[in-house]
């Protein structure tokens, strides 16, 4: 009684059992964001897991992402998640965290950027080892960055070991419709990859 709920089935996994995400929020929570919700003009209409906003953000603002396979890499204060989608649908996911970077000094972000880069390629290899249908590991088409910590710099050491695979910013504003009388806020044009979980609680 003290939990809300809820579940999604995924992929299968090689052990061959049925993969699916269970998410758990304690009703106190949900409490607290309505009460404080209740003290200004927004309508509180739900409540979402950032990492299928994020997914939701994604699809939303290409459809190229809903056909084939793709990863989305987060960077972030606790270091970097990762999710593998595959037409739209959540296949699997992980995380690496920021304590876990060698050499430097204990902090993914301060590490060089091939270093980074050679992580990012073997989680993905990882996650997608561990999804039943094997044929999925060689026919990766995308890998969209996004969160407040994606850095450029990684993307040519990235791409020289993802040779047939497309490596972009996410851009969850790339099909919604802005003023057309006022430019974009700076951090719209130049961060669109920071807003993708927000846009995709929109899209609910």
């Amino acid at each position: 009684d003290e939990y809300n709920v809820g579940f999604e089935t995924a992929a299968m996994t090689k052990s061959g059992y049925k993969n699916i995400v269970v998410v758990a929020v304690r009703k106190a929570i949900i409490s607290y964001l309505q009460d404080v919700f209740t003290k200004t003009f927004v309508d509180l209409s739900s409540v979402d897991v950032d990492l299928f906003s994020a997914i939701r953000g994604l699809c939303g603002s290409s459809q190229d992402s809903h056909c084939g396979l793709c990863a989305l890499v987060d960077f972030n204060e606790r270091g970097i998640d990762f999710t593998i989608i595959n037409n739209g649908e959540y296949i699997t996911s992980g995380e690496i965290p920021a304590f876990q970077a060698e050499g430097s000094g204990g902090n993914f972000f301060e590490a060089p950027g091939k270093d980074v880069a050679d992580l990012v390629n073997e989680e993905i290899a990882r996650l997608l080892h561990t999804v039943q249908d094997s044929s999925l590991f060689s026919n990766l088409e995308k890998i969209y960055l996004a969160g407040d910590k994606a850095d450029s710099s990684i993307i040519p050491h990235l791409q020289a070991v993802q040779q047939n695979t497309e490596i972009q910013f996410a851009d969850p504003f790339k099909n919604v419709g802005l003023n057309p009388l006022e430019d974009p806020p700076i951090l719209i044009k130049e961060s669109a990859e920071k807003f993708l979980a927000a846009i995709g609680m929109t899209l609910i």
